[in-house]
């Protein structure tokens, strides 16, 4: 059982109530968004042959995509196919983002 019934996202997105809607809400839609788009992902080598072919990219899991799911955006796309075992994906965190920006100027 997930232990967050009562926590919700922050202020955006908005439901059908006018509040956040609740983690567990948007999880769930997640895992059903997956399930119609790669079945296979219900089992965890199928997950990991998703993660290492999606195109994070390409803009079908953005906000208005193909596949968007409101409440996930880019970050959280990118660190769920990091977890799934993506090599070339990496959650673009504030850190590392400002890292980078050291470096490269």
């Amino acid at each position: 059982m997930i232990n967050n019934e009562n926590k919700r996202l922050g202020k955006k997105p908005i439901s059908e109530t006018g509040e956040p809607p609740f983690r567990s809400q948007v999880y769930l839609e997640l895992a059903q968004m997956l399930l119609t788009v790669e079945p296979v992902s219900n089992s965890l080598p199928g997950l990991r042959k998703w993660a290492q072919e999606v195109d994070l990219d390409a803009g079908e899991y953005n906000r208005n995509g193909k596949y968007a799911v409101k409440g996930i955006g880019p970050n959280t796309w990118h660190y769920l196919c990091m977890l799934a075992g993506n090599e070339n994906s990496v959650k673009p965190d504030v850190h590392i983002t400002r890292f980078v920006e050291g470096v490269l100027g």
